[in-house]
């Protein structure tokens, strides 16, 4: 399950006609095919957020803010701040998503973590119940944080974008903190 499908799913059944002004960095796939999805001179009803990258301008945020401020939806295919990748940390769709909320005077739907809608899918489509499954992220407020609100099992690992800081602010605590995935089948037990 990707954000990106959960995205696409959710705008076909709840907004099939609507007018979809996205910006995204990196390809969906084939998850956007049945989506009306606009170009920059074009009106449209929701404005989507996914993966946040240098396709993120200060040109496409301010078309964005435009929509927003005529009406358009906000939604994003996730709430995360930052990411790390081979260069250090970068801005991720969260705050980008952030920013709009707060100048457009708008919430977003958010269709990927943390939202509690999209971790009760996963487990609908494993068909397990939230307690028999566990979350092993590197993010503590939308992996962790975000499955446990809906009773699944957070594992935090240090690794990835994992920072000591962003665990001691956080408003709860996972269940277990690991230093690396590698130590989950110890912790996990035998089958």
């Amino acid at each position: 399950m990707t954000a990106p499908a959960a995205t696409a799913a959710w705008l076909i059944t709840e907004h099939p006609d609507a007018r979809c002004y996205l910006i995204n960095s990196g390809d969906l796939g084939d998850d956007f095919t049945d989506v009306h999805v606009v170009g920059q001179d074009e009106p449209a009803d929701i404005v989507v957020l996914g993966g946040a990258g240098e396709e993120f301008s200060y040109t496409q945020m301010n078309h964005a803010l435009g929509l927003l401020l005529d009406g358009a939806s906000l939604v994003g295919m996730q709430r995360n701040l930052y990411w790390r990748t081979d260069d250090g940390f970068n801005l991720d769709t969260g705050a980008y998503l952030a920013a709009l909320e707060l100048a457009a005077g708008v919430s977003a739907t958010v269709l990927g973590k943390p939202s509690g809608a999209f971790f009760a899918e996963a487990l609908n489509d494993l068909g397990l119940a939230a307690d028999q499954v566990a979350m092993v992220g590197d993010d503590i407020d939308n992996d962790i944080l975000g499955a446990q609100a809906i009773g699944v099992h957070g594992i935090l690992v240090r690794t990835g974008k994992f920072r000591p800081e962003a665990l001691d602010a956080a408003p709860g605590v996972p269940e277990f903190v690991i230093d690396s995935i590698a130590s989950l089948p110890d912790l996990l037990g035998p089958g």
